[in-house]
């Protein structure tokens, strides 16, 4: 007579390895003495087994996958939501304040992909650009302690600590969402920055603004400053240019009216540095191509941008000749806004004394320091850097950016080769010059897109071991 198996009553899913739970039922196969169990008997047991462990190690899994899923989705819905909010706070807040509150939706970000962070935290540590970047910023502190500068009273410093996280977590989202998670981020602040647009006008229309002229207006209702408006409208162009040219099935005739409206208001804030550095973004993304077919395709964008320039000018003949007139005649500090008296006396107070020169002033030294009243940042990025953390700063900093450039390279080089990262590779190279002669890397919302961008070029380096899920399937 032939007994069962007398583990086959009570059976429930082990929760050790397959492996261990087949050698325990061997052993009990052999331990009650004087049964006897048929080879088939054995065989099926074991398969038995096997089954009921996989498919609860498969449901595990797709637990965990949900889990991850629902958290990158609401990390998205976080990201979206500071686009919008970002120029809602400047209404009613000034720039340091609106950066800080930027940083805390920057911050509920981070935390949504904080188990990833944690789990890759070694990974990152490896990384000798990274220990040179935290060690020369390691020492900026302590000379700072020197100088009698407590940072932790700055919300700057707060804001310059997040980022390097926040780069971080936006890399494990990109290689969640993918290009399409950039190409919604794009659309959600170019509704954002339309709806902005459209807010300008109607506050105009209600105070009477002659012609709507901004420079005519006592103030500008949002944004603080109109160069603002440009700097989020040269994101949305450069990101924008990029899928319209490689995503050709979801974009038509609507591209083309947005990138006229878009050059229309371009001219109308005269956006000098913004057209500028859309022009060369058009450049380095043409040279970027690997075909003539491809490098062709750039005329699309150049051609609606362009267009919408022109009428511009047409309609306004008088802000033409106003904005021709201040680029040609004065002096060279007449004609970058009084920049250069800006970035003189920076430089001066920078190498006072050799403290500062070396470990900086300090984040928002220039609002401490009360460089120019009613200006925030140097419209210089160097000469914003240099201030707040001096040459050993910059080099820290220095370090950071050649470990990016690599990265870019790779992805530049890569088979096959994104043409959507190459894009945003070149899209930075352009913003990076935009930040010579305005406040790219300052204000919040600007800080947060550039920053994404990092990230989203970093996702697609193959070198770079930033799973959102690897850890958990292991």
């Amino acid at each position: 007579m032939i007994h069962p198996p007398p583990i086959a009553a009570g059976f429930h899913v082990p929760t050790c390895s397959l492996n261990a739970d087949l050698r325990g039922f061997s052993r009990q196969l052999t331990e009650p003495p004087g049964r006897r169990y048929s080879t088939g008997m054995v065989r099926r047991e074991i398969q038995r087994r096997e089954g009921e462990f996989i498919t609860a190690r498969k449901k595990e899994i797709f637990m965990l996958k949900d889990s991850v899923n629902r958290r990158y989705r609401i990390a998205g819905i976080v990201l979206c939501a500071t686009i919008v909010v970002s120029p809602i706070l400047t209404i009613i807040n000034p720039p340091i304040l609106t950066n800080y509150y930027v940083a805390l939706l920057q911050t509920c970000f981070a935390l949504l992909i904080a188990p990833e962070l944690i789990k890759k935290s070694s990974c990152v540590i490896k990384s000798l650009s990274i220990r040179v970047f935290f060690l020369c910023f390691a020492v900026c502190g302590a000379g700072w302690f020197v100088q009698g500068i407590n940072a932790a009273d700055f919300s700057r410093t707060f804001i310059y600590a997040l980022q390097p996280l926040f780069i971080l977590a936006a890399l494990f989202w990109f290689r969640w969402a993918g290009d399409a998670g950039l190409e919604t981020l794009n659309r959600v602040k170019l509704l954002t920055v339309l709806g902005t647009i459209l807010y300008i006008f109607i506050v105009f229309s209600i105070n009477d603004v002659p012609n709507l002229d901004w420079r005519i207006a006592e103030n500008i209702p949002i944004y603080y400053n109109i160069r603002h408006l440009n700097i989020e409208i040269a994101f949305v162009v450069m990101i924008g240019a990029i899928f319209w040219l490689f995503s050709p099935s979801r974009y038509g005739r609507t591209s083309w009216i947005l990138f006229i409206l878009l050059g229309y208001v371009s001219l109308w804030t005269a956006g000098r540095g913004q057209i500028i550095a859309f022009y060369l973004f058009l450049g380095f993304l043409a040279y970027a191509q690997s075909s003539r077919a491809l490098r062709f395709k750039t005329h699309k964008p150049l051609v609606a941008f362009t267009l919408g320039a022109l009428i511009c000018g047409i309609v306004n003949p008088e802000l033409v000749a106003w904005l021709f007139g201040r680029a040609t005649t004065g002096s060279a500090n007449q004609i970058l806004a009084g920049r250069i008296v800006i970035w003189i006396k920076c430089l001066k107070l920078a190498i006072s004394s050799w403290w500062s020169a070396f470990f900086g002033l300090g984040p928002d030294a220039f609002v401490r320091y009360q460089i120019l009243k009613l200006t925030f940042h140097p419209h210089n990025s160097v000469i914003q850097f240099f201030l707040e953390f001096g040459l050993v700063g910059l080099s820290g900093l220095f370090a950071l950016i050649m470990m990016f450039i690599k990265s870019a390279a790779r992805v530049y080089t890569g088979s096959p080769a994104s043409p959507i990262a190459r894009g945003v590779a070149a899209a930075l190279a352009a913003l990076l010059l935009y930040s010579f002669t305005d406040g790219i890397f300052y204000h919040a919302s600007p800080l947060m897109m550039s920053m994404l961008l990092v990230a989203f070029v970093l996702s697609k380096d193959d070198t770079v071991q930033m799973e959102p899920m690897d850890w958990q399937e292991r």
